[in-house]
């Protein structure tokens, strides 16, 4: 974490950064996977580079402007990286860095987690798949 208290390459003035302050000392790491589509957008990622279309097909419901959007901070975050090709017509593909792939198993867990809780939010009791 940076001397802010944020991630790397996190914006220091964004209202709802955090801060050194927090007792949570994962609490920056939180706030970047919880941003909207950061996880589909690193699990998209997760088995190799993928072009900007590719991205956008694999997370349904994701506009253009904001895999824009997200892969900038991303990519400022320290995420993902952009390549982008010397070719006619340019190509540019996006990868996860070190720190990006380091973040597979916490992502994997999240899944894990949701298969077994599931969307029941207020139920306190493990999610169960009925046959049909």
């Amino acid at each position: 974490m940076g001397e802010s208290g944020t991630l790397p390459g996190m914006s220091a003035g964004r209202e709802d950064d955090v801060r050194t302050a927090d007792p949570c000392r994962g609490a920056a790491a939180f706030e970047l996977l919880g941003w909207r589509w950061t996880t589909f957008v690193v699990w998209a990622l997760m088995n190799g580079p993928r072009r900007f279309t590719d991205l956008l097909s694999a997370t349904e419901g994701l506009s253009d402007r904001m895999l824009t959007k997200r892969l900038r901070e991303l990519e400022h975050a320290g995420i993902v990286t952009r390549h982008r090709y010397r070719e006619l017509p340019p190509r540019v593909e996006y990868s996860l860095t070190e720190a990006g792939q380091d973040l597979r198993p916490v992502i994997e867990a999240m899944e894990v987690w949701a298969q077994r809780w599931g969307t029941n939010r207020g139920d306190t009791a493990p999610a169960t798949r009925t046959e049909a």
